[in-house]
Parts: C-alpha cells; sequence; structure tokens
C-alpha cells in the first residue's frame, strides 16, 4: 500500500487522510522489520484525538515534562481504557507515541513516522509485534506557549486486548 498522503503539510489533511498516512507508514515498517500489520481502532484514535486536543488546549508539553501524563493526571492506560477499549476484557498491553514538530519543512506524516523511528523507545513501540490495533490523531497547534508557523501535533495509541 502507498501512503498517498504522507508527504503533504498535516494542515492540509483530513482527519481521515492524515490517520490513513500514519497507519500506511507504521504498516510498511512493521512489514520491513518483520512485524504484522496495525488495524485502525476508533477507540484508540478517540483517545489519541482527546490527548492531542488537550496537548494543544493546555500546552504542557515542555522541554522536561512528561508528555504522556497530562495536568490532570491521567496516562495513556486512563486514557485508553476510558474510551471503553477493551469492554469485558483486559488490555494487555497499551502504548503511546507523541510527536509535534513545526516551520519549515512543514510537519507531514512521514517526518512523525520517521521521528519515530529514529527515537529507540517510540521505534520499540512502533515495532512491538503484542500490539494488534492503533488510534491516531493529527491536529493543528503546538503543545507549548509560543508562536510555532505550521505546528502540528500527531499522536499513536497503540493496543491489545486479551
Amino acid at each position: 500500500m502507498i501512503a498517498a498522503h504522507a508527504d503533504r503539510p498535516a494542515a492540509t489533511l483530513s482527519a481521515g487522510q492524515a490517520a490513513s498516512a500514519i497507519v500506511c507508514l507504521t504498516n510498511e515498517a512493521r512489514a520491513a522489520n518483520g512485524v504484522g500489520p496495525l488495524v485502525l481502532n476508533s477507540l484508540l484514535s478517540n483517545a489519541a484525538n482527546a490527548h492531542g486536543r488537550d496537548a494543544v488546549a493546555q500546552q504542557w508539553w515542555l522541554p522536561g515534562a512528561d508528555w504522556h501524563t497530562s495536568p490532570q493526571g491521567s496516562t495513556p492506560r486512563d486514557r485508553v481504557l476510558a474510551t471503553g477499549y477493551c469492554p469485558g476484557q483486559r488490555a494487555r498491553v497499551i502504548g503511546e507515541n507523541l510527536y509535534w514538530a513545526w516551520g519549515q519543512p512543514v510537519p507531514t506524516a512521514r517526518a512523525a513516522v520517521n521521528g519515530w523511528l529514529s527515537s529507540p523507545p517510540h521505534r520499540a513501540n512502533l515495532l512491538d509485534a503484542r500490539f494488534l490495533e492503533l488510534g491516531v490523531a493529527v491536529l493543528p497547534g503546538a503543545p507549548q506557549p509560543g508562536t510555532f508557523a505550521n505546528a502540528a501535533v500527531f499522536v499513536q495509541d497503540l493496543g491489545m486486548c486479551g
């Protein structure tokens, strides 16, 4: 599958186009590393969207801060389970990848996935064979105070029920 929107500026993509590009690029990386594909899950996408919206609205992703824990104390696991993910089952594994960028070159899905692949903990999440599903959010705006042209936030929540 070709990631049709992988190199378009994030600000020009619909939510569906952005999610499709992230899923495609993620699954290409997994296939290249002998790992099975992930399936897009709407509940995981809801958790990703909520976290991204909060990050842009509350702007706490400062250097040294834990970007995965909101100022209210919610963790990736809290956010994912609050959506109803894995009803009647135990969510065995939950992970989260975060990325944001601004300026030139403009943020793209490819830049986000390449950023995750270049970071050992994010790469480990992305290539973890235990994960079977993912949710994606790509939102305009910056998660910290200041003026950042073309800023975008990328959130990837990964999970497996069982």
